[in-house]
């Protein structure tokens, strides 16, 4: 999360069109409130999971 907020800061300095790259920061913003700081990143797709209600798991 530290590292897309500062990302964000620099390319929003530079003047360049994020709308993805905030979509992915509130994303990322939300995973630390749910999942906490400690959390490894893969765990994110839990949060996607629950708002599509789908379960992501190998075709095998």
């Amino acid at each position: 999360n530290k590292d897309v907020q500062l990302f964000m800061q620099e390319a929003k300095a530079m003047g360049l069109s994020l709308e993805a790259c905030d979509v992915v920061a509130k994303l990322w913003a939300e995973a630390v409130r749910k999942l906490g700081f400690e959390s490894d990143f893969t765990k994110i797709v839990t949060l996607i999971e629950d708002e599509a209600g789908v379960k992501v798991r190998s075709a095998s």
